[in-house]
């Protein structure tokens, strides 16, 4: 797959959520945190109402969503934006689908916002080096707060004005 030519990355809709919800719940990390199909709908319907930045990405030939972006507009301390979820079909890995999307979230975040903040499972070794490669810092931990056996790593990355200090 040619993810440069290939891919659209578009606002999420309302239709593209039950095609979304069931790829998400087959991915090893939302198997380990519980999410089920019903969840991930409810979830993400919520969220578009409550305009949270959701984006997804498909292939041009075919609609259904195959990558997720959300982000939380005010979601640390009501003033960063926070990565609530990047995730992509277990299909569609390593195609650069994620970093399309991260591209797309921290481009559309850049005019207004300082900082983009996001939590990483301690165990989730190859998403760290993902956003470290993008220049995400490590700024904090958050031992057994999801699961009681797993460390929240907080991780930033300055953009926008502060990025250009």
């Amino acid at each position: 797959m040619k993810a440069e030519t290939e891919i659209a990355i578009e606002p999420l809709r309302v239709p593209d959520i039950a095609h979304l919800a069931a790829w998400l719940v087959r991915l090893p990390l939302m198997q380990r945190y519980g999410v089920s199909a019903d969840g991930a709908v409810r979830q993400l319907n919520a969220a578009l109402h409550d305009n949270h930045k959701l984006l997804g990405a498909h292939l041009l030939k075919d609609t259904s969503p195959i990558g997720l972006a959300w982000v939380i507009p005010r979601g640390v301390f009501s003033r960063s934006p926070y990565l609530k979820l990047l995730a992509v079909a277990d299909t569609a890995q390593r195609t650069g689908i994620g970093s399309r999307l991260m591209n797309s979230i921290e481009t559309a975040l850049a005019a207004d916002c300082d900082d983009l903040l996001l939590l990483v499972s301690d165990f989730n070794a190859p998403a760290r080096t993902f956003y470290r490669a993008r220049g995400y810092e490590e700024i904090g931990a958050i031992a057994d707060s999801l699961l009681s056996d797993t460390t929240e790593i907080m991780m930033r990355k300055k953009l926008g004005a502060t990025a250009r200090r």
